[in-house]
Parts: C-alpha cells; structure tokens; sequence
C-alpha cells in the first residue's frame, strides 16, 4: 500500500504498482449474483437499517429500526445477509436464481438453520464471531422484516441466543493480567509521568522533525487517554474546531473535551472538563508538533495521510510500543478505560455510579459485571489488615498461654538429630 500510495503521488518514477497477493478463496457471492428482486429487497432493508421508512420508531409495516444504525454496522448486517445467501448455494440447497428476497432465507426455517449448520462447520465454534453475526442477521430479517408466524420467530430467537456470545461477566483474563501488571506501584507511576516525559523529549528537539512530532502526538494521546478516557473511535476522530472548548478568559487552552452523542457508541454524550496542566501539553502538540505531521487542510487532532484520521492500527501501535519501551507494561488503547475505573474505585470504593458516568455506560449493571472484581481486591487488603490486627492485639493472651513453652528458634524437636 506504501509503494503504491508513492506511484499514485508522483513520487515512484518507473516504480511499476504491486498487487498484494490473495491470502483466501472468497466464497461469499457479490449481490450481483442473485436476482434483480432479491437486490431490490436487499436495498430496501439497507434503507430500513439507516432509517428510511421510519413508522412508530419500530420495525415492521414500513418502519425503521427505533434508531438509524451506523454505516459500519448496516454494512456488517448487510453482509451477513450475503453470506446466509451464498451459504445455502454452496450446501446446494438453492441456486441463485431461487433467492427472490429475503424472506427466502429463513422461509421454511429449516433454510436458516441450514446456514447456521454451514457456519458453525466452517468456523469450528460454537458460539461468537460469524455464526452469532449471522444468526444476528437471520433473527433480524425473519422478526422484523419478513414476518415469520410465531413458532419461526421463537425458533430463530432460539438459534440466536445459542449461537450469540457468551456474556463476559468482569474482565477477560487477558485484560485482567495486562491491567494486574499496570496497577503495580512502580509500572503506575511510570505511566501517570509518561505523557509529561513523551514531550520534555520532544521539546528537546527541533519541532520540525518527524520524529519529536510523533514523540509529541503520542505524549498527548496518553493524556488524553488518562484524563479522558474515551474509545478510540471517538480518540481518532477528534476534530479541534468541532470537540475542544476554550473557555478561559483569554480563549488560548483547551478547557473541556465535547463529544456529541450521536457520535458515541452509547449515545452517551462526552463532556469533560480539562485540568490545566494536560491543556497545556494538548496546546504545545497542537501548536508547535501537528504541524509537522498534517497536511494544512487535515481537521484531525491526531491526522493520518492525506485528509484523514489516525488509523486504528497505526495509533494503536504508536501507543503500545511508546508505553512497552518506557514503562515495560503491554497495553491497547481500551484498557485505559479500565485502569480509569480502577484508579476510581481504588479512592472511592462503591461509587460505581461515578464510574458509569465517566465510561459513559448506559447500565449500572453493565459497570458493576465489569469491575466488581475490583472491590474482591480492596476487601482483600483490608481483611488482611484485620488479621494483622488481630494478631498484635493477641499476642498478650500467646504470651501466656505459650510463653514456657516455646522452642528454641531453629529446633526441630525430638528427633532433630537423627
């Protein structure tokens, strides 16, 4: 992709472009390969899925799902929709030409569990990834769209239950060890200083390097991350002239980070006051550092090539090797949100409620199963000074009982000779 985007440039005199090589054989048929009727009925659930069509905020009789879905999730319900349809030609079960709507997939709703069957085979799983997205799909359409008669509708809701992902109570024990190791005294301080750091570093240098610039971009993402820590989604998409205020009197720092809900994945609206010295920090990577790394017309806070964000791998990757170097800890982007609700709970034990708000879940519930696990810590330590307690207040009582009757340190007893 490099080497092409220098040819595309003008920058690869003579450089011929590379195509990179097919890791698989797609199975999934383009829409194309199924009847005008079916592609008709295909773009019309598109247009429900983004909100077209909208009665009662509710699917069925013409409406609309109760919200318009994002473009990343329609294109992922719409390509589940393919892959149930190229799954039922490959078993042999219909040719293209057969599948005149949607319906058709899960009409008799034998065809649906057919699809299912062919998932569950292919991916070797029982649970989670394409089956359950499939499923997803399939319960959708024969729900919401086609109608199904009641004993269908229970019997695809059964399959997509048993297909869905088990729910993760806590913590996957992955992200329970990579955080275990970032809440160690030392490795915690290292990262809370890392940002500050990142830019003395950079300052040190000229702003027109490259290399300081990125320095400097990753010291203001991990402040950002720490004071505020939001998704990356919502992190790589940070536009300055849309999601920073500068309140102060004299209008020059950033005083609060706004995020409007609709681009959040909770629709939980992020507003988020900024303490002075990480304005400061933001202030310098925007001034004397961006500059090097964006193109004069990229809107972006942290810019990727051309016009655009960030890229997640890209960012993600910045992050993770800048933080091993210096601290000796892996992360990823996500777990900041759970260091926060950590370093929260750790001061505040039992305000889960300040958590909620500061992760933006819609549950209470939700904050609770993740980090519950949190306070079984807390209660642990304070136990454990309990018995240490216990065990000085007794030592009187030992003192009498035993006081005659101890053994010399370092004695075996009978036998210590033999």
């Amino acid at each position: 992709m490099a080497w092409n985007a220098l040819i595309k440039e003008g920058k690869g005199e003579g450089l011929l472009p590379l195509t990179a090589p097919v890791r698989r054989t797609p199975y999934v048929l383009a829409i194309t390969a199924f009847p005008q009727s079916f592609q008709d009925d295909y773009a019309r659930f598109e247009r429900r899925l983004a909100g077209g069509g909208r009665a009662g905020g509710r699917f069925g009789a013409g409406g609309g799902p109760k919200r318009p879905l994002k473009p990343k999730s329609i294109a992922t319900r719409l390509f589940s929709l393919r892959q149930a349809a190229s799954a039922l030609v490959i078993e042999g079960i219909v040719r293209p030409e057969e599948l005149t709507s949607l319906r058709d997939l899960v009409d008799p709703i034998d065809r649906a569990g057919e699809i299912l069957d062919f998932y569950a085979a292919r991916t070797k799983r029982e649970t989670g990834g394409q089956l359950a997205t499939v499923a997803a799909a399939l319960h959708m359409v024969g729900t919401h769209y086609a109608e199904l008669d009641a004993a269908s509708v229970k019997q695809l809701l059964k399959w997509c239950n048993e297909a869905g992902h088990r729910k993760q109570n806590g913590l996957t024990p992955k992200v329970r060890e990579r955080l275990r190791a970032l809440i160690q005294p030392q490795y915690r301080a290292l990262l809370l200083a890392l940002p500050a750091e990142l830019m003395r570093r950079a300052r040190a240098l000229d702003p027109t390097d490259i290399e300081a610039a990125r320095m400097a971009r990753v010291a203001a993402i991990l402040e950002i991350l720490l004071i505020c820590p939001m998704r990356l989604h919502n992190l790589r998409h940070l536009r300055a002239d849309q999601h920073f205020r500068r309140l102060d009197p004299k209008g020059q720092r950033v005083t609060h980070i706004v995020v409007d809900g609709a681009d959040v994945k909770n629709r939980e609206p992020i507003e988020w006051p900024v303490p002075r010295a990480s304005a400061e920090l933001i202030e310098t990577y925007l001034h004397d550092f961006r500059p090097t790394l964006a193109d004069p017309r990229n809107p972006y806070v942290f810019p990727g090539r051309r016009l655009g964000a960030y890229s997640d791998g890209g960012l993600g990757k910045a992050l993770r090797d800048t933080v091993y170097a210096d601290v000796r800890v892996r992360v990823h982007v996500h777990l900041f949100r759970h260091f926060a609700a950590w370093l929260h709970l750790q001061r505040y034990p039992g305000h889960y409620e300040d958590v909620r708000r500061m992760l933006g879940h819609r549950s209470l519930q939700t904050t609770i199963n993740a980090y519950i696990g949190f306070e079984t810590a807390v209660a642990a330590e304070r136990f454990d000074t309990v018995v240490l307690q216990e065990r000085k207040a007794g030592r009187a009582i030992v003192a009498q009982a035993w006081g005659g009757k101890r053994k010399p340190k370092g004695s075996a007893g009978k036998g210590a000779q033999s």
